[in-house]
């Protein structure tokens, strides 16, 4: 999984502005006064985790949230779709329900701090697409 972010407000907002406090390399003169800047960022202050992201469209604070890999997928009983964390810990899960010939439902669960279910995907793609933008917590 890797740190995504997003907008609250709408999820088609995908930039996001963040205040970086660096260093620079100044010319001065024999007063010491500044002349012009010689490079623009010679050290980052902090590392990126400090940072708080603010949606550039809309100005609302940024969501932090966790992108499932999906190289991790592994398939458990019954051609059940599972998606382990790094910690051993079950991250998602799609589950195929068959009905009848022909009519193939999918049930999706993503775990974090609540357990949520998703029942009636029609496909398997809407499935996984569903456990990409549903938060874990």
């Amino acid at each position: 999984m890797s740190t995504k972010y997003r907008c609250p407000e709408n999820p088609d907002h995908k930039n996001f502005l963040a205040t970086a406090k660096v260093t620079q390399e100044w010319l001065c003169d024999d007063s010491g006064e500044y002349v012009r800047t010689v490079t623009e960022c010679v050290d980052v202050l902090h590392s990126p985790e400090d940072l708080k992201f603010v949606c550039r469209e809309c100005g609302c604070d940024a969501e932090e949230y966790e992108e499932l890999d999906w190289s991790g997928w592994s398939i458990g009983d019954q051609g059940t779709l599972i998606l382990m964390g790094k910690d051993g810990n079950l991250v998602a899960q799609i589950d195929e329900q068959t009905k009848e010939p022909g009519n193939r439902i999918f049930d999706a669960f993503v775990s974090g701090k609540e357990r949520r279910k998703a029942n009636s995907f029609n496909s398997l793609p809407e499935a996984i697409a569903w456990c990409e933008s549903t938060d874990a917590e």
